[in-house]
């Protein structure tokens, strides 16, 4: 004889019963329809309800014994259901499985969409208004705490209400969160300290450094006595290295005090346009050395605009510079500049040199970093890094574009609220 079923879970329905325990349903599959079946059809209806029966419960025990995913039914604080990944990730006693109190108890929840969630097991447990996903510190009954994401429904339970609870440790995520998270702010500290450091040794550096580039200046010039026409090229030399260590070092220097937030800005009033000729003038020896010829299509009505001028002209510098290193002999370098349509000063220096490949364009804004041909290539690596930077404390945008034997172009942007008032 067979029993009489729920239709929608297929449980067995106990003689009496107007409501399924399980689901709460009141459709049933009724003795009438399943016994001594009088027909084939009945029959195979029947062996069709029992095959889905055994499957059903097959997968509803995969389902429940999934690995490393514990399942909790409970009410009142009490255990209804629990399977083994639960009371092993608890540790639970086979006294406290047989008692059925949930001793377990959450002292920590973060990540929560709502703050009802409280710090017993208890209240965050039997709140039926509360429903989601949380992660939780929990403490066993042995005093030990793990880290768990918990996700909680209101179900019903044999025609009541109860709770069910689909957990998994994060322990690990959590341990290796925690670590990656302390390794962060021992470099950010790190890296301070060493910013800080060669901030304050900027005096230190430059004192001596002007003193042998003053002096060698004063000597082949004559002025201290008269000096040996071979000693002269070895002044000049003298000279030129303690200019070119000079910018190397004042390079690293406005790094660190950027990055120690110790470069302050000195703002005034000045045009765009003459900052980028007094730039011209630094580096017309150098093209012409080059042989790098030089076009100049910014606007004669370059705006004024309202910023730290040393360091606007050490962007525009910086990058004629660059526009120069990384050109090939016979190349061009072209100054662009002006007004944008949306009112934003700006201006641009484009090279015909050797370019950067598409994947390597992100490495040149890395300090101390060089790409393909430029390895060779005389200078600390910092040129295009300090311009991002110095730009950056200007809220400006810079937009590098580049084809490897092509070319490379720089783009300046700066706000429209950069411009001088009137």
């Amino acid at each position: 004889m067979l029993p009489t079923l729920c239709r929608d879970c297929l449980t067995p329905i106990n003689t009496g019963a107007d409501v399924c325990a399980t689901c709460g349903s009141t459709r049933f599959v009724r003795h009438a329809e399943l016994d001594e079946p009088s027909s084939n059809n009945s029959k195979q209806t029947a062996q069709s309800v029992l095959s889905a029966i055994s499957s059903a419960d097959e997968l509803l025990a995969d389902i429940i014994n999934t690995p490393g995913v514990g399942v909790l039914v409970h009410r009142d604080n009490k255990i209804l259901f629990a399977n083994k990944t639960f009371t092993d990730m608890n540790r639970m006693s086979e006294e406290e499985i047989e008692d059925g109190t949930l001793s377990a108890r959450i002292i920590e929840t973060r990540r929560l969409e709502a703050d009802v969630y409280s710090a017993t097991t208890v209240q965050v447990a039997n709140d039926l208004s509360v429903e989601g996903e949380f992660e939780a510190i929990v403490e066993r009954t042995d005093g030990s705490r793990y880290w768990v994401k918990i996700n909680t429904k209101n179900i019903t339970w044999q025609g009541k209400p109860a709770r069910l609870n689909i957990s998994s440790s994060i322990d690990m995520r959590i341990r290796i969160e925690e670590e990656l998270i302390a390794t962060q702010a021992q470099l950010k500290q790190a890296n301070q300290a060493k910013s800080e450091f060669l901030a304050q040794m900027s005096h230190e550096l430059r004192t001596p450094l002007n003193a042998i580039i003053g002096f060698s200046e004063l000597m082949s010039s004559g002025i201290g006595g008269e000096v040996a026409e071979n000693h002269i090229e070895y002044l000049r030399d003298i000279n030129q290295s303690g200019l070119h260590l000079l910018s190397l070092i004042i390079d690293v220097l406005d790094l660190s005090k950027i990055e120690a937030g110790k470069l302050e800005l000195y703002e005034e009033n000045f045009n765009l346009g003459d900052e980028i000729r007094r730039g011209l003038v630094f580096v017309r020896e150098q093209a012409r050395n080059s042989k790098i010829r030089i076009f100049e299509d910014f606007q004669d009505d370059c705006p004024d605009i309202h910023g730290d001028r040393r360091l606007v002209l050490q962007i525009v510098v910086n990058l004629l510079t660059n526009a120069i290193k990384y050109n090939v002999e016979d190349g061009e370098m072209r100054i662009d500049g002006g007004i944008s349509e949306t009112g934003c000063p700006w201006f641009s220096v484009a090279d015909t040199g050797v370019g950067i490949a598409e994947d390597e364009i992100e490495n040149v804004l890395n300090p101390y970093s060089r790409t393909g041909d430029q390895d060779s290539t005389e200078g600390t690596g910092l040129g295009l890094l300090l311009v991002s930077k110095m730009a950056e404390l200007h809220d400006a945008d810079v937009a590098l574009t580049s084809t490897l034997g092509v070319g490379t172009s720089v783009c300046v942007t700066f706000p429209a609220d950069r411009l001088a008032a009137s």
